[in-house]
């Protein structure tokens, strides 16, 4: 089914691979079935102008948000400033938003995409009080609770465990300016790090994600700096795997449709068809 048996590393759906698409509350299904094919894969190193998806700025005119130069505005990113860490404790929130368009497939009919995630801010950062590791990114869906997360914490994308891109310690380059580079390269793709690898969400084509920006720091985010993402990953086009005998079965306490050859046996134990947990609202396709 993936083209990699490790892993960490990005793997991706082979084509004629046959999968299931789980929401938390239950399966997605197409003519009657609630197994699908992959039949188009196109796989994308970078998505975005500069190889970033703006996600927040905090340069805004009349209520709208400000591209920095060099960058641009697809739909739906955050503005404005982030507040600073409250009395309690509690960090300064921006967001969520509504879902990204610049992440949002091309056609919506029955389109999946996959992803990892890198967070990087670039622009002017506060002169004192503030620095990138100070802010927590989320990861989240409509629809659905924020991804990573347990009880009574959040989970994020944090600056600190990412690997060098090749110059994490530096912002995103502006316009006419290079990124810099590290005294030492990384040994491995970022986008196959732990936490990259980790940061792996699977959604249907208008059902993006946006972001929540946590300032955990007593200074505000308040000058001219923006955040954005670099997502890696791949785009499919589904179809329903349908064949003339199916079946009802139930399984992760949703019931669903399958074709009768296909034995829980094939999916427990086997591993034949893989079950992604997909974000999707509403029917698929979305």
């Amino acid at each position: 089914m993936w083209d990699s048996d490790n892993p960490r590393a990005f793997r991706r759906l082979r084509l004629g691979a046959l999968v299931m698409l789980f929401n938390g509350k239950g399966f997605a299904a197409g003519s009657g079935s609630g197994l699908w094919e992959v039949q188009q894969r196109e796989d994308g190193p970078l998505w975005g102008q500069h190889g970033a998806v703006l996600a927040w700025t905090e340069d805004q005119s009349g209520g709208q948000p400000v591209a920095p130069a060099g960058y641009i505005l697809v739909g739906n990113e955050l503005s404005g400033q982030v507040p600073a860490v409250q009395s309690s404790g509690k960090p300064g929130v921006m967001g969520p938003g509504q879902p990204l368009e610049a992440l949002q497939g091309t056609s919506g009919e029955h389109e999946m995409i996959q992803g990892r995630f890198i967070a990087m801010f670039g622009g002017t950062l506060p002169a004192a009080g503030w620095a990138v590791d100070d802010a927590d990114v989320q990861i989240v869906f409509a629809g659905s609770k924020q991804r990573y997360g347990l009880r009574n914490v959040y989970g994020s994308l944090q600056n600190m465990l990412q690997v060098q891109l090749p110059g994490n310690a530096e912002l995103l380059p502006n316009s006419g300016a290079d990124i810099a580079l590290p005294s030492v390269a990384p040994a491995i793709d970022p986008f196959e790090s732990g936490m990259a690898a980790a940061s792996e969400c699977f959604w249907t084509g208008k059902s993006s994600p946006s972001v929540i920006i946590n300032n955990t720091s007593a200074q505000a985010m308040d000058t001219v700096m923006w955040l954005a993402l670099l997502v890696s990953g791949s785009r499919y086009r589904l179809a329903p795997y349908v064949e003339p005998s199916m079946a009802k079965r139930t399984l992760l306490g949703a019931d669903i449709s399958l074709p009768s050859s296909v034995t829980p046996e094939d999916i427990r134990e086997r591993g034949r068809f893989p079950i992604l947990r997909c974000n999707y609202s509403g029917s698929f396709p979305d």
